[in-house]
């Protein structure tokens, strides 16, 4: 069976934003990738505050006394996050 172009324009004006049109048939694609995303952003912001702690030593020591608590206090959260998602 042999679909006209004005079949598939109907066809896809019907299908929602997250589907594939497979022959005749529509699979639904509704998985949210934000959960994914949410987990691999504060990943990499985890990483980001561990360098800076590694790089602690590399400052003054008045540097390093008021960038620890903040970083400690940043690394605590974003632990805290992960674990959240995690639940």
């Amino acid at each position: 069976m042999q679909i006209t172009l004005l079949a598939w324009a109907l066809l896809l004006s019907a299908v929602p934003a997250k589907a594939i049109v497979w022959g005749t048939h529509v699979m639904d694609l509704s998985f949210d990738f934000q959960p994914v995303y949410q987990h691999h952003d504060l990943l990499i912001e985890l990483g980001r505050v561990e360098m800076a702690m590694e790089h602690l030593e590399e400052r003054s020591e008045n540097e390093r006394q008021a960038l620890r608590p903040r970083l400690l206090s940043r690394l605590s959260r974003l632990r805290d996050e992960l674990q959240h998602l995690a639940i």
